[in-house]
């Protein structure tokens, strides 16, 4: 009997890093709380709704694609949405973990949201939100998140039906149309929710950046293509975004192309090849680029974010020269007191996060000694925000 106890007493009893929760930006504490869902009942539930209050807060509405390169500002807030800190995810995953605890509150969650309608991005806006994961959320709704009782009554077709409806701009149809495409309700649900989407499809507004990010848009109604009046929708709909001039497609803000970034980033690829063993020559040139990157500062016509991206970039580099342990003593604490005081923490903690998460990687050449080594450097030197996040296992 002794173990059993022990266990539900265990199960009782919260993390110690969950003192700390509220230390973390609020996507990151909502990130934290969604991974980490108690095992008892009730308060897996109270976790759910802070989750889910917390998200609202978070700095990025939505995920974000983009056919930008890696290296540039754009590229990075793409690849930054694989943590999935935005509003939209967070607050979704929430609602979509509610219904195996409490069905009805996670309806009313799915209910509470609106349908996302970001603003027309211009031209000049490279990277574009990417809103499927809330039409995938409708559709799990619709198809087991209202009772029979509710069914009987339509209530989930009108659910879907106000979504469609609303669902005008080039983001927002790709949402719906899959969401129309793999609903599998009976046929006389079908019928009007072709016809909402055909209804939306042609009055949608000129968009040309969005029209370009969303290709999949166009896969999705092949299929659907064949039903009355939609092929006539859809010529209507391409029709509408073609009137509008495309954007260029060189609007990406790109690294490395000027200034101090260009210096660096060549003073750093002269350390290639890393020898097998360093000689004070080649220690000299390490340490000499880390002082460079350390005394880098903010510059003119250069978006402080990307100057972010840029030294953490450089930073990682350097960890891959470190072929003494005396090289990765000097350069890892500067990488975490650089990534512990920069403002995206709290400007942009999505993109952060991405950072920190590369920090502790095992680089070649000092492998795991160098996630070691990181982990030593955040006990030592980190702030509340970072140690809670090795706590957490989140950094891995």
């Amino acid at each position: 009997m002794i173990l059993p106890l022990l266990l539900a007493y265990l199960a009782q009893s919260p993390p110690p890093w969950m003192e700390n929760i509220y230390s973390a930006p609020p996507e990151i504490a909502a990130r934290l709380l969604l991974d980490h869902l108690h095992t008892d009942r009730v308060k897996r539930a109270n976790q759910i709704e802070e989750a889910f209050r917390l998200a609202a807060q978070a700095r990025m509405p939505y995920p974000l694609t983009s056919q930008a390169p890696p290296d540039s500002l754009a590229g990075r807030q793409m690849e930054a949405r694989l943590a999935r800190l935005d509003a939209l995810s967070l607050r979704v995953q929430a609602a979509n973990s509610m219904m195996s605890v409490n069905p009805a509150r996670g309806r009313e969650m799915a209910l509470s949201l609106p349908v996302p309608a970001p603003p027309p991005p211009a031209c000049a806006q490279v990277a574009v939100p990417i809103l499927d994961e809330y039409y995938g959320m409708a559709l799990t709704m619709a198809k087991r998140g209202f009772t029979s009782k509710q069914r009987e009554d339509g209530e989930h077709l009108r659910y879907l039906l106000r979504i469609i409806s609303a669902s005008t701009s080039p983001e927002q149809l790709q949402g719906a149309a899959t969401l129309v495409r793999q609903y599998q309700g009976p046929e006389e649900e079908q019928g009007p929710l072709l016809a909402a989407l055909a209804a939306s499809l042609r009055l949608s507004a000129p968009n040309p950046r969005a029209y370009a990010a969303t290709p999949a848009l166009e896969m999705q109604m092949e299929s659907l293509r064949g039903t009355p009046g939609m092929e006539e929708a859809w010529q209507a709909y391409v029709k509408t975004q073609q009137s509008a001039k495309p954007c260029d497609d060189n609007g990406a803000f790109l690294f490395w192309q000027s200034g101090k970034g260009e210096d660096l980033f060549r003073e750093s690829a002269k350390l290639h090849p890393v020898p097998l063993k360093a000689d004070t020559d080649y220690e000299a040139r390490v340490l000499a680029l880390l002082h460079g990157i350390e005394q880098w500062r903010d510059e003119d016509e250069v978006p402080a974010m990307a100057i972010f991206h840029m030294k953490a970039s450089l930073y990682q580099a350097l960890l891959g020269y470190c072929v003494t342990d005396d090289l990765l003593r000097q350069v890892m604490p500067s990488f975490v007191l650089f990534v512990r005081d920069a403002p995206a923490k709290t400007e942009s903690p999505a993109e952060w996060m991405l950072v920190f998460q590369k920090m502790i990687q095992p680089w070649s050449p000092g492998g795991m000694q160098s996630v070691a080594l990181a982990r030593q450097e955040i006990r030592r030197g980190g702030d509340g925000l970072m140690n809670l996040l090795v706590d957490t296992g989140m950094a891995f």
